[in-house]
């Protein structure tokens, strides 16, 4: 246990350096950095950023694991709790060599992942050997605790070649744990041949971190005095390993294994240089990832040696190689005719065909969106090349002939174990010229279709909008119409009115009188002859005639009543006028909102109910009289029925009833309207006026 005061940290320090160690079983006690100096790796690395950005002072001992760049500052030193990454003067760290044993003295420094020390002096002490490696995992380097300290790992050699930014350094791929380890080996040349080599290898292990301080990856420095140890090593001629057939890759076998190259063979049915490879071999489809260039064309058959690895649906191989074995004719395309048949030949040269539904633009090509003829949507891919930098120009609603490799796409949905079986498929094209079209597309396209239906709907709001503006004019002229109408009604009238006051002031008037004349003389003439009182009688006779006619003229001239009332109240005061001081029985019922019509209607209804109330009066001498209307929403129905004698339908009257029946009908006919006469000796009669006379 580490403790606080300086001199326990002296004797730490004396059985540091006199070879003694800390079992890793010990239990470590973070220091107090305001206590003392910081005396070893762990307590460095129990630092967090903001303490250890305060520059806390530093003072220990280690032997060092990891070189600097050329040129460069940093390296790593271990000691008895940890490995530490430290900085210092370029000259003074060009000296260092792995197995070094140094005296540092300096400060804290927050680092990039985790805290390191910035070096003021170093001071060489001796050379050591190198600590024993800690044997690690890939998912313990994932873990982040091994920032800067010696540590060993297995794995399978996948590639080995210069580094692109230093050709004195060698980068290594290194299949370990089912995933890739990068290796960085400080020599010029690897001194045997190690892809596909089972390797163990020492080194530092570092961290690639983002701004966060945050991991994102793993990697190994190999100094350059320490060798890569090859437990079992790369064939002499890889070409020269027996290759197997590309429907049996990843297939369970017994003794199966897995991380070793395999050795396939087939003829290319497509080549992207230094990307992939597209081959067939029977009727099976793979596809190659390579950096290789090389001159290879459909039709060429090739050796692959290469890395299998679960693709998107099937095996892929990576970081192959191939070597050209022949030239050919370029291989047919498998022809399709269900869509379910793609999921046979993925990877592999295919044609079908599909109805272009539409396009869409990506940074790197275009998809052109197809169905099947059983419904099936896929999509073809065509990447952007030298010279093609537009898309060609489909129509939409063609049939196409597709042809390219078949992309089965595995989705992220589905069983976990079991026969998975896909639903999604792409066709990546070779060149524009693989979409050809087999039918042009109706005239009555999709597009069209929502174009004319878009059409219609604008032609009928338009002609709803022109039948409304119209509608609307013409309610203005009509309303316009309508008032002068009503002005016009008005005038005339109140001429009528004035002329009907004339006329019974004077003519109504005078024959009033010489009636009441006649009726003296009538009765004073009692003993006049038989041909003078025919003749008084006669001239008695006219005289009332005359004036029931001027009356009847007056009520079509006037129709006063309107003035002071309503329809209603109008035709109850004639009733009662027509009645008053007889024996007839009036009874009015009115059903519906009462409500004004217009003046014209008002008027021609007060006539006809006048004429019937006369009619029921003088012709019928009814007894009882029941006035109705009815005021519903676009009509008004008025009745007059009465218990008189009533008259047969098959020999109507011939009195002046007759003529007032004939004036009724004109009336109701000018009104646009139904006039209906119900009679009979025995029941009396009805008369039933409908207009049309809306609210």
């Amino acid at each position: 246990m580490f403790s606080k005061t300086p001199l326990i940290n002296f004797i730490l320090m004396l059985l540091c350096s006199a070879g003694g160690s800390l079992s890793q079983e010990q239990p470590l006690v973070r220091f107090d950095i305001d206590k003392g100096v910081l005396t070893n790796a762990y307590q460095v690395h129990s630092l967090n950023k903001e303490e250890a950005a305060r520059h806390v002072p530093v003072h220990l001992r280690g032997i060092v694991i990891g070189e600097a760049e050329p040129g460069g500052s940093g390296f790593a030193i271990q000691d008895e709790t940890s490995g530490l990454y430290l900085t210092g003067s370029p000259e003074v760290v060009a000296q260092l060599h792995p197995g070094d044993e140094i005296e540092v003295t300096g400060s804290s420094d927050p680092g990039w992942f985790t805290p390191a020390v910035v070096a003021k002096t170093v001071r060489k002490l001796g050379v050591k050997k190198l600590p024993d490696p800690k044997q690690v995992t890939f998912e313990e380097l994932l873990t982040g605790r091994f920032e800067a300290q010696w540590v060993e790992i297995r794995g399978i050699v996948r590639s080995c070649e210069p580094s692109w930014n230093d050709p004195r350094k060698n980068r290594i791929m290194l299949a370990t744990g089912g995933e890739k380890l990068v290796i960085r080996w400080n020599v010029s040349q690897a001194p045997e041949p190690l892809v596909d080599a089972e390797v163990r290898v020492r080194g530092v292990c570092y961290y690639l971190a983002n701004k966060n301080r945050q991991l994102i990856s793993p990697m190994l420095a190999v100094p350059h005095e320490v060798p890569i140890s090859v437990e079992v090593p790369a064939p002499a001629d890889r070409f020269s390993t027996p290759f197997r057939s590309v429907d049996t890759l990843m297939q369970y076998v017994q003794e199966g294994s897995y991380g070793h190259s395999v050795h396939v063979r087939g003829v290319v049915t497509r080549y992207q240089p230094g990307e992939y490879v597209n081959i067939r071999d029977g009727e099976s489809g793979l596809r190659v990832e390579t950096s290789q260039k090389g001159d290879l064309k459909p039709g060429d058959e090739v050796d692959i040696i290469g890395f299998s690895k679960q693709g998107n649906y099937s095996p892929i191989l990576e970081e192959a190689i191939f070597r050209k074995r022949s030239s050919g004719a370029p291989p047919p395309p498998i022809r399709l005719t269900k869509p379910a048949d793609t999921f046979e030949h993925d990877a592999d040269l295919v044609k079908l065909a599909g109805t272009f539904e539409g396009l869409e633009f990506l940074p790197w090509g275009w998809l052109f969106d197809f169905r099947t003829d059983d419904g099936m949507n896929f999509q073809a891919l065509l990447r952007r090349g030298e010279g093609l930098t537009d898309p060609p120009r489909l129509p939409v609603g063609g049939r196409y002939n597709i042809t390219g490799v078949c992309s089965v796409d595995k989705n992220s949905e589905g069983l976990t174990s079991g026969f998975y079986q896909p639903r999604y498929f792409q066709i990546l094209l070779r060149r524009p010229d693989d979409l050809a079209l087999i039918q042009p597309p109706s005239w009555w396209t999709r597009q069209r279709i929502i174009r004319a239906l878009v059409t219609a709907v604008g032609i009928s709001l338009v002609t709803i909008a022109v039948i409304v503006l119209i509608a609307r004019r013409r309610l203005k002229e009509h309303e316009a119409q309508r008032i002068a109408a009503q002005a016009e009604f008005r005038v005339l009238f109140a001429e009528r009115s004035r002329m009907a006051r004339e006329i019974h002031d004077t003519l109504a008037q005078g024959l009033g009188s010489t009636s009441i004349q006649l009726e003296f003389i009538k009765s004073r003439l009692k003993d006049a002859s038989p041909d003078i009182a025919r003749h008084l009688e006669l001239a008695r006779e006219l005289v009332h005639n005359s004036l029931a006619d001027i009356r009847n003229a007056i009520w079509d001239m006037r129709s006063q009543a309107l003035h002071d009332g309503d329809l209603v109240s109008a035709l109850e005061n004639t009733m009662r006028q027509l009645t008053e001081g007889s024996v007839v029985k009036c009874r009015t019922k009115v059903n519906g909102r009462p409500r004004r019509p217009a003046p014209a209607t008002e008027n021609e209804l007060l006539h006809i109910g006048q004429e019937a109330l006369s009619n029921a009066v003088k012709h019928a001498h009814a007894t009882r009289i029941e006035l109705g209307i009815d005021f519903e929403e676009k009509l008004i129905r008025l009745s007059i029925k009465d218990n008189g004698c009533g008259f047969s339908a098959d020999k109507p009257p011939m009195h002046a009833a007759a003529f007032g029946i004939i004036g009724m009908r004109e009336r109701v006919e000018q009104l646009r309207g139904e006039l209906l006469i119900k009679s009979d000796r025995q029941a009396g009669t009805q008369v039933i006026a409908t207009v049309p006379a809306p609210a």
